[in-house]
C-alpha cells in the first residue's frame, strides 16, 4: 500500500504542468503510456527527477498516451518532444508498414536517445482456465491492450503470425481494465508488453485468483520470427516477485524499448537529460519506481542495420560513455 501511494505521488507531481518558463527554458513534452501500465509509472518517476535539476534549462511535462504507437506517431508530428517507443513500432513508421503506419507517408522526422530496456511478451490466463497453450485460444476474448500501444501491436503480429488472431474476439482494453477484466473473468486471456516479466495489474489481481502463463514452442517462435525478425526469443525464470500462481519458466519473445526525441530538443537539453537518468544515485531512484531504468544505455547494436537515426547530442555522450556508435546511425542532416 505505501508503495501504491508512493508511486501516486510521483504521478501526481509529474502531471503538475510547468508555469512561469524563463527565457532560456525549454517546455518538454514527454509521452509515456495509459494507466494500468508499466511506462506512466516510469516516466513518471523521470520527469519528476529532470523537473528538480533541470531548472533554468528545461521543463518536462509527463504527457499521458496510449503508449508506443502513439507516442511514435506525436514525436514525428512534433507534438511531443520525448517517449518511449518500442522497435517494431519504430520498424513500422520508418518503412510506412503495419497495420498502425500502412498506407501513409514513412515518419523519419525523429531521433533515437537511448536504449531503454527489453519487454517480455507475456500471454496471462487464470490458473483455473482450460487453456494450456497458444493454441488453445482459438475461439477466447483476448484483451490486448489499447489501439496506439505497443502491446496491441506485438500482440496482434505475434497472434496474425500464429493463425489465432482472426479466431480470436479481441479487447482492445487500458492494461489495468484487460487485467481487471481477466480477473472477473470477463476476458480469457490477458496479453501484454511486460517489464521484469510482468505488469502492473497482473501482480495486483494475481493475489486474488491465481494466474499461469501460456509460452510459445519453438516451432511457433520461429512462425513469428519469420514474419517480424526483430523479436528475439526469451525464457521468463521459474518465478516472477508479486505473481501468484506462476511456477515454472515459460518460453515467450522478447523487444526492445527505445527513447526517440524531436530532431530540435537541443543538444544541451538532451545531453543534460542523459546525464541525469544515468547518474548512479538518480538511477536507483529511478529503478526503484520502474525497472526498466536500470537497464537503460547507449546499446544500439540492434537497429544498427535500421537505420533509425541517432540524436548527434545522444550519440557525443554514449560515446563518452563507451559505447560503439555505429555510423550508419548518425543522421545526415
Amino acid at each position: 500500500m505505501k508503495t501504491l501511494r508512493a508511486l501516486a505521488l510521483v504521478l501526481a507531481l509529474s502531471l503538475v504542468v510547468p508555469t512561469l518558463l524563463t527565457a532560456e527554458e525549454r517546455q518538454l513534452q514527454f509521452g509515456s503510456g495509459p494507466p494500468g501500465g508499466s511506462w506512466i509509472v516510469g516516466v513518471g518517476a523521470g520527469t519528476q527527477l529532470l523537473n528538480e535539476h533541470m531548472k533554468g534549462l528545461a521543463r518536462v511535462q509527463m504527457v499521458s498516451t496510449r503508449g508506443a504507437v502513439e507516442n511514435m506517431r506525436r514525436v514525428a508530428l512534433g507534438e511531443l518532444d520525448y517517449g518511449w517507443t518500442h522497435v517494431s513500432t519504430l520498424f513500422n513508421a520508418w518503412h510506412g508498414t503495419g497495420k498502425d503506419f500502412e498506407g501513409r507517408p514513412p515518419l523519419r522526422n525523429f531521433r533515437v536517445i537511448a536504449k531503454v530496456d527489453e519487454q517480455t511478451q507475456i500471454f496471462v490466463v487464470l490458473k483455473e482456465s482450460d487453456i494450456h497453450a497458444m493454441k488453445d485460444v482459438a475461439g477466447k476474448k483476448v484483451a490486448m491492450g489499447p489501439v496506439g500501444s505497443g502491446s496491441e501491436t506485438n500482440s496482434r503480429n505475434i497472434l496474425s503470425a500464429l493463425g489465432l488472431y482472426d479466431k480470436v474476439k479481441v479487447f482492445n482494453m487500458g492494461f489495468a481494465a484487460g487485467g481487471n477484466a481477466l480477473g472477473n473473468r470477463q476476458v480469457d486471456m490477458y496479453s501484454s508488453a511486460g517489464v521484469g516479466g510482468t505488469m502492473p495489474i497482473i501482480v495486483e489481481i494475481s493475489q486474488k485468483r491465481p494466474v499461469r502463463y501460456l509460452g510459445l514452442t519453438d516451432e511457433e517462435f520461429a512462425k513469428v520470427a519469420a514474419k517480424y525478425p526483430y523479436y528475439a526469443k526469451h525464457t521468463l525464470p521459474a518465478t516472477i516477485p508479486g505473481v501468484q500462481g506462476y511456477d515454472h519458466p515459460v518460453s515467450t519473445l522478447k523487444y526492445s524499448v527505445y527513447w526517440i526525441a524531436r530532431p530540435d530538443v537541443p543538444d544541451e537539453v538532451v545531453e543534460r537529460t542523459l546525464a541525469l537518468v544515468t547518474e548512479p544515485a538518480n538511477r536507483e531512484r529511478l529503478v526503484k519506481a520502474q525497472p526498466s531504468w536500470r537497464n537503460l544505455d547507449g546499446d544500439f547494436s540492434g537497429i544498427a542495420k535500421l537505420g533509425f537515426p541517432l540524436h548527434p547530442a545522444a550519440a557525443r555522450f554514449w560515446r563518452g560513455k563507451g559505447f560503439e556508435i555505429p555510423d550508419a546511425l548518425l543522421p545526415k542532416n
